[in-house]
């Protein structure tokens, strides 16, 4: 054992995000105002402009309450929520965000939007290199 840290494992705890949130409102706000200056007939418009603020309320809700732990150990790989993972090269690394892309041993492919105000920004940049660092 060269390096006594090494199986120290690594945790990351992710929280919600008011980016995302402000995100989410915009983007569901210009989609409500794209709905109601289409073309479509009067009865697609509304029922456009019943369906947006129910997705808008699911969608706020979930990014507003979205805790997630994320952990890695040397020798057994990447967990997130104590269940392992394989973290997939699709995955995207950039200084304001992370699209996480990987697969549970039980289900299918899933991703994860990971926002920079959504952990402490060291804890950001630390999870950034591993994941950078374990990809190699």
């Amino acid at each position: 054992m060269p390096y006594p840290h090494a199986l120290h494992p690594a945790r990351f705890a992710v929280g919600p995000s008011r980016r995302l949130q402000y995100a989410l409102s915009a983007g569901h706000g210009l989609a409500m105002i794209a709905c109601l200056i289409s073309a479509l007939p009067w009865p697609g418009k509304l029922l456009l402009s019943l369906v947006l603020p129910v997705h808008f309320y699911f969608a706020a809700r979930e990014a507003g309450s979205r805790q997630v732990a994320i952990g890695y150990l040397e020798g057994s790989g990447w967990a997130i929520d104590d269940e392992p993972v394989a973290i997939l090269p699709s995955s995207v690394l950039t200084p304001f965000a992370i699209w996480l892309h990987y697969e549970p041993r039980s289900t299918r492919k899933k991703a994860l939007l990971i926002v920079k105000d959504a952990m402490p920004d060291a804890e950001f940049r630390r999870l950034t290199v591993k994941l950078k660092i374990s990809a190699a």
